[in-house]
């Protein structure tokens, strides 16, 4: 899971980047091109996350296998899932089973909650604005 979790997330960061750049570099655009070196480790600093709680190998195994189990059940019922949030349950409720409240980081977790919140409308709202544009882009000859 951490693998494809890690890959997923890099794959997502840096591919677009990579998309522009080459054709940027290149000048041509294409459908498949080799993303150069620096990207690659660019994006995998990206990997370095915020720390939400202390965690031991078996309390991260099992952050991991519960993030899976979601994973491949959301899979089969056919439902669409964002792997961080896959991951970031199951981090919670290996802090919650240390009954510690004070090693969780609340202030991480809320951002974390915060930015679930706001990605769809502020998706949204941004789309709405570049398509109010496109629609009105003056056409000369017409």
């Amino acid at each position: 899971m951490s693998i494809s979790h890690g890959a997923k997330d890099i794959f997502n960061a840096i591919g677009p980047f990579s998309t522009e750049y080459t054709t940027w570099h290149t000048g041509v655009a294409s459908a498949k091109a080799d993303t150069p070196i620096w990207i690659k480790a660019a994006g995998g600093l990206e990997l370095l996350g915020n720390r939400i709680t202390k965690h031991s190998p078996t309390h991260r195994h099992s952050m991991e296998l519960g993030a899976a189990i979601t994973v491949l059940l959301a899979s089969l019922l056919g439902l669409p899932v964002s792997m961080t949030q896959c991951i970031t349950g199951p981090v919670l409720g290996a802090a919650l089973v240390n009954m510690d409240l004070k090693s969780i980081n609340w202030k991480q977790l809320a951002k974390i909650f915060l930015d679930w919140v706001l990605t769809l409308p502020c998706a949204g709202l941004i789309c709405g604005i570049i398509m109010r544009m496109a629609l009105n882009v003056p056409q000369w000859g017409r």
